[in-house]
C-alpha cells in the first residue's frame, strides 16, 4: 500500500469521525482523532495490519526496542559479534544506525540473529510485545511518521506523493485548523494551536517511539516558531521545505545541531 492511497483513503475515513466516535476504521486505513480544540485538530492516519504487515511490524517493534535500551556502544559490541562494521552504515547518530543494522538485518535474514544477541544481553527486557493498535485494531508499525501542518494550504497530498517518489514509508500525522474555512487571524493570540500541538507530539512520540519524525510545514511563519519553540532540537527529526513543486529535507533536527552554536560549521 503506497502512502498516496493510505493518504486518501484515511481522509475518506475522517468524514465518519465525530465527538462521540474518534476512530473510523476501513478495510486498508484506521484514522483516530487525537485531539481537537477550538483552533486545532490533530489526526493520526495509520495503514491497517494485515496478515503480510506482521513481519514488518516485528522489525520495526525490534528497532525500537534496540533503540531504547542499548547505548553507543552497546550497540558497536552487538554490530562486532555480528560481524558488521559500526562505520559503514553511512548516517550519524545511534538511534539512525541501530535503524540501518535491523534493515540490514532484514534484507540478509538475519534479523533471529540480532534478536538472540539482544535477549542475551538484556534478559530482563520483554523482547515480544504486542502490536500497536488504535483502540483495538492492529496498525502496521513503520519506522517512519510524517508530521503534516496543513494550515495555511491543503499539503497532506503533496507529502504523500513525495514520499511515494522517494520510496518512504510512513504513517501521517495530520494538524489542520478546526475550521477549514477560517484562516488564522492575527486579531488573536495562537497560543491555543501551541498547547495542542505540544500535547498531540506528546502522544504520538510515545506511540511510535523510536520512529523518525518527518516535518512537513504549511504554516505561517510565526506559528512555525512556535511549534520550533515547542519542538527544541532535543528529540530528532527531519524539517522538509517546498519548492519547485517537491519537498526537499533541508534540516535534520538533533542535540548534534544544538551543540554547534558559536562554531563555524555549517
Amino acid at each position: 500500500m503506497n502512502n498516496t492511497q493510505l493518504v486518501n483513503d484515511g481522509l475518506s475515513l475522517m468524514t465518519q469521525i465525530n465527538e462521540h466516535d474518534p476512530i473510523a476504521v476501513g478495510d486498508t486505513a484506521v484514522s483516530h482523532q487525537l485531539h481537537q480544540t477550538a483552533q486545532l485538530t490533530a489526526t493520526l492516519i495509520a495503514q491497517r495490519q494485515a496478515g503480510s504487515d506482521i513481519a514488518h511490524a516485528d522489525m520495526v517493534k525490534l528497532f525500537q526496542k534496540v533503540d531504547r535500551y542499548f547505548s553507543d556502544s552497546d550497540l558497536r559490541d552487538i554490530c562486532f559479534r555480528l560481524n558488521v562494521d559500526y562505520e559503514d552504515f553511512g548516517v550519524s547518530g545511534k538511534r539512525d544506525k541501530a535503524r540501518e543494522l535491523v534493515v540490514m538485518m532484514d534484507r540478509h535474514g538475519r534479523l533471529p540473529d540480532l534478536a538472540t544477541i539482544a535477549a542475551q544481553l538484556r534478559p530482563k527486557v520483554n523482547w515480544k510485545d504486542s502490536s500497536q493498535q488504535i483502540g483495538v485494531t492492529d496498525i502496521t508499525a513503520k519506522l517512519n511518521v510524517a508530521v503534516v501542518v496543513d494550515i495555511s494550504r491543503p499539503t497532506v497530498r503533496d507529502v504523500a506523493h513525495y514520499l511515494d517518489d522517494i520510496d518512504m514509508d510512513a504513517n501521517f500525522l495530520l494538524l489542520q485548523n478546526t475550521d477549514a474555512d477560517r484562516q488564522l487571524s492575527a486579531d488573536g493570540k495562537w497560543n491555543a494551536y501551541i498547547s495542542a500541538f505540544a500535547q498531540t507530539m506528546d502522544s504520538i512520540k510515545y506511540t511510535f517511539s523510536g520512529a523518525r519524525l518527518h516535518f512537513f510545514l504549511s504554516a505561517p511563519g510565526a506559528l512555525i516558531f512556535g511549534l520550533g519553540c515547542i519542538w527544541g532540537t532535543v528529540d530528532e527529526a527531519e524539517v522538509y521545505h517546498w519548492q519547485r513543486g517537491t519537498y526537499y529535507p533541508v534540516i535534520s533536527i538533533s542535540r548534534t545541531l544544538r551543540s554547534q552554536r558559536g562554531s563555524n560549521n555549517e
